[in-house]
């Protein structure tokens, strides 16, 4: 049986966590996408449409590394293991700085109203960002790699 122990919308964290495993002998069987679909269809007569949301999950059938689709803000990775390797994994992954282990984090402050300031900064230049994350250390900001140099740029001026 095999359960998730990690999940994620941005590939390149996927990818560094299945290394991550892969590193301390724990195989990752399988890496699945999982969908939101939300939809409506008409309901009894008179009551109008009906909203749901569907949820549909399945496993990849290429290797994460070679998944080159964009990601919409209802679809997320989501790595398994099998259960018998679930604690080790879980604790792994907890025990990472995600600061620097991941390379996206583009920003890093003490100050909460700094980390927005930079979130606003960076949306207003068209540069997308993910939403302030508090640590026990302060407030950090990350971004996609594929933004991180214009970021910088645009940080450094």
């Amino acid at each position: 049986m095999e359960t998730m122990v990690f999940q994620s919308p941005k590939k390149h964290r996927i990818v560094a966590v299945k290394y991550l495993l892969r590193d301390h002998d724990i195989s990752v069987t399988s890496v699945k996408i999982r969908i939101y679909v939300e939809w409506s269809h008409g309901g009894r007569r008179g009551a109008g449409r009906i909203k749901e949301i569907i949820e549909k999950s399945d496993e990849l059938n290429i290797d994460i590394e070679f998944f080159n689709e964009k990601l919409n803000d209802a679809q997320t990775f989501e790595i398994y293991v099998d259960e018998r390797y679930e604690e080790m994994a879980i604790n792994l992954i907890d025990n990472i700085n995600i600061e620097s282990f991941f390379d996206d984090c583009i920003f890093k402050s003490k100050c909460y109203d700094e980390a927005f300031d930079v979130c606003k900064l960076l949306k207003k230049n068209k540069i997308p960002c993910d939403e302030i994350f508090a640590t026990d250390d302060g407030y950090l900001v990350f971004i996609d790699i594929e933004n991180k140099e214009n970021a910088l740029k645009l940080l450094g001026n």
